[in-house]
């Protein structure tokens, strides 16, 4: 889920990354949420936007437990800043680990 604090003014794109117990990106995805059919610059403060997502992951992908984290960058690759409680909190947020089991 997205929330909108600012109506956005451009379309933004998505990442999800899948990070290793090192850190180490080893999955990743980017694209328009909502697969480009809601963009970015519709949405309104105060709306809450369900997005739902598919990330691929290598077939060498060992066991293990991951980190899964979100965010949203602009055109020129810029992320953009995440608030949580009313406070930054980076430009990515944690969605929580899992585990793969081979």
């Amino acid at each position: 889920y997205w929330s909108v604090a600012d109506s956005p003014s451009d379309d933004y794109t998505r990442f999800i990354h899948l990070l290793d117990a090192t850190g180490a990106l080893v999955a990743q995805i980017d694209s328009q949420p909502l697969d480009g059919f809601y963009p970015t610059s519709f949405w309104h403060p105060g709306e809450i936007i369900q997005d739902t997502a598919s990330l691929p992951l290598p077939s060498d992908l060992p066991a293990g437990t991951y980190s899964l984290r979100a965010g949203l960058y602009n055109r020129d690759g810029q992320r953009l800043p995440v608030m949580q409680d009313g406070n930054g909190s980076g430009d990515m947020v944690d969605l929580g680990t899992i585990a793969i089991q081979r």
